[in-house]
């Protein structure tokens, strides 16, 4: 999960323009997505307080769905 949100703001940062997985990935963000005039430094934070700041049950939802597998599916 962290190497798809860093992979984001990377992008964001060095190309200006997102990838469509790229821009999925920080829409789960909502408001507090990074934006392109900030520094990297700071994009890179935010993706780590947003990940440090899910409960367990919601990490694992969400590291299922970015994965793939939909939820009620065995």
């Amino acid at each position: 999960m962290l190497e798809a949100f860093i992979g984001a703001a990377h992008e964001l940062h060095h190309t200006g323009r997102l990838s469509f997985k790229h821009q999925r990935v920080l829409a789960l963000i909502g408001e507090n997505t990074p934006q392109r005039d900030w520094t990297l430094y700071a994009s890179y934070r935010r993706m780590l307080d947003f990940i440090g700041g899910m409960t367990d049950h919601f990490a694992v939802d969400l590291a299922q769905e970015m994965g793939g597998k939909l939820k009620g599916s065995s």
